[in-house]
């Protein structure tokens, strides 16, 4: 009785797996957009070349520096514009929300 009951649970649930699988959506499209696999394994071990060749590579760091220094720069600009904008917002709505920050605001 226990080993007929075994058969029947394991076949209902290879029947659960047959629907499963029956019903994802079908994917071969996905083969004429994507590269065979072995142009991605090629593809990934030059990453891996690349990435390893260029571990060791050091920047002049007056070149970070005005890079940082540029960075701060743009920041700024952006900031002012984004205040510009949220002022203008305000002013236009008066049911607008100034407390409300926005996702992307960065409030360091």
């Amino acid at each position: 009785m226990l080993l007929i009951l075994i058969v029947i649970t394991i076949m209902n649930h290879f029947q659960s797996y047959k629907q499963w699988k029956d019903a994802l959506p079908d994917m071969s499209w996905l083969d004429d957009l994507l590269p065979p696999p072995e142009k991605l394994d090629t593809w990934q071990q030059n990453a891996i070349e690349l990435k390893n060749k260029v571990s060791g590579f050091e920047f002049d760091p007056r070149l970070r520096e005005l890079t940082r220094m540029k960075y701060a720069d743009l920041k700024s600009w952006f900031d002012e514009r984004l205040e510009t904008a949220i002022n203008a917002s305000a002013e236009a709505n008066p049911d607008f929300d100034r407390e409300s920050k926005p996702i992307l605001r960065n409030y360091n």
